[in-house]
């Protein structure tokens, strides 16, 4: 089964990591950006599902 992705988008360092740590534990695929700039990439990378 595919993992589902989530994006942690937040300016402080600290909360991405432990955000990104708890939701990896749960498993899920994480990514973590800094910014909504950032997150661009990742956010419209995934299909849209219509």
């Amino acid at each position: 089964m595919k993992k589902k992705r989530i994006v942690v988008i937040d300016d402080c360092t600290l909360t991405r990591t432990i955000l990104k740590d708890i939701l990896e534990e749960s498993g899920y695929d994480v990514v973590t950006a800094s910014s909504g700039i950032e997150a661009n990439p990742f956010i419209f990378a995934v299909p849209s599902r219509r």
